[in-house]
Order: C-alpha cells, then sequence, then structure tokens
C-alpha cells in the first residue's frame, strides 16, 4: 500500500474536477433521486483516487498534477461521454476508490474489494485499488490509501458485496510498480520504483 498526501492545491483542484464531472450526471454507483444527491460526493471520492494515482505514478509530482490536469480537461470538453475509466491519460488504467466510513465499525479496508461493474469492465486495462478514511478527507489534507493493482484477468466476477462486480480483494492486489504499459512520450516521466514508498 502506497499512501499519498494531497495538499490544499491539489485538493482544490480535484475538487473543481469533481464539480465539472458532475455536469453529466452519469454514476455507475447509484440511480435516481440518490444519484442525484449523492453525486458530487460519489466524485469527489473518485477525484482525489484519480489525482493520487497520477501523482504516485510520475517522478515529478507536478508533473503527476499536469497529467491529472491534462486527462480531466479531456474528459470536461465531453461531459456527456465522461472519461472511459481512463484516469491517467493515454493509459488503460482505471482507479477505483472507496471511503471508510466512521459509521461503520471494524473497517480493515485490506479486506476491501476492487469493484469493477460489469459496464466498466474491459479487457486489457489496469485497475488500481484505493480507500480514503472518511475523518481522513480534510479541507486542507486528504490522505488517500493505494493498495495495488490488478490486470482484468485477474478479477472475477461476484455477487458479494455489491450486486454483481468484477473485483478482488485489496490484499491479493499486486504491488507497485504499476506494470510497463506506459506509451513512449510518458516513459521519461514515471517514477522509478526505488522512490516508491510502502
Amino acid at each position: 500500500m502506497v499512501k499519498i498526501i494531497l495538499n490544499k492545491n491539489e485538493i482544490d483542484l480535484f475538487k473543481e474536477m469533481a464539480v465539472l464531472a458532475c455536469v453529466g450526471g452519469h454514476s455507475q454507483i447509484v440511480n435516481g433521486e440518490k444519484r442525484a444527491e449523492t453525486l458530487l460526493s460519489h466524485n469527489l471520492i473518485g477525484q482525489a483516487g484519480s489525482i493520487a494515482l497520477n501523482i504516485l505514478a510520475f517522478e515529478s509530482r507536478e508533473k503527476g498534477v499536469q497529467f491529472y490536469k491534462d486527462s480531466r480537461d479531456i474528459a470536461n470538453a465531453n461531459p456527456h461521454k465522461g472519461d472511459g475509466g481512463q484516469d491517467i491519460i493515454d493509459t488503460n488504467i482505471d482507479i477505483k476508490t472507496s471511503m471508510v466510513r466512521n459509521k461503520v465499525k471494524n473497517q480493515n479496508p485490506i479486506t476491501y474489494i476492487l469493484p469493477v461493474r460489469p459496464k466498466e469492465f474491459k479487457e486489457n486495462w489496469t485497475y488500481v485499488s484505493a480507500t480514503i478514511f472518511e475523518d481522513n478527507m480534510k479541507d486542507n489534507e486528504v490522505i488517500v490509501d493505494v493498495w495495488g493493482w490488478a490486470k482484468s484477468e485477474d478479477l472475477e466476477y461476484t455477487t458479494k458485496p455489491f450486486d454483481g462486480v468484477y473485483g478482488r480483494i485489496n490484499k491479493d492486489l499486486r504491488p507497485f510498480p504499476l506494470p510497463d504499459i506506459w506509451p513512449s512520450h510518458l516513459k521519461p516521466f514515471i517514477k522509478k520504483p526505488e522512490f516508491l514508498t510502502f
């Protein structure tokens, strides 16, 4: 597991992007009126995970933030289409971020499942799992725990804890670094494995 601590500027950025992501009004998590009420909350959690993943992946923190912004600018240009699950620009990498709620006792995120819903599942993709404790989602600091990754073929179809997802338990995920699936124009900026803090 890699812990990424987001600062105030990064928080302001992902909050802005979460609001823009609401324009399309699309969520795989909930439907109907409940979806409308909670869409921003889900987008905030998702965007926090996305910017954290970019910071984790790239050698320069500034470059990671810029690549995150570049990827969101593309998605925001066509908000009703969304980002297609692409959380790092020009790659088949999708991060799934879950909130660990205070009201549920005895939660251990290592037993959480990396959930990929059937509509989101794609062959030859890399899926990353992250969690955020509710207490760690603050205005001036957000702590994102990025657990590991799985290839599409690593995921198994299950009906628990959701109503049918492809998934893998966090403790069984592959460790970082991410696989060498980078396009040539991104390779010079990838973080070297020895700089990952576990």
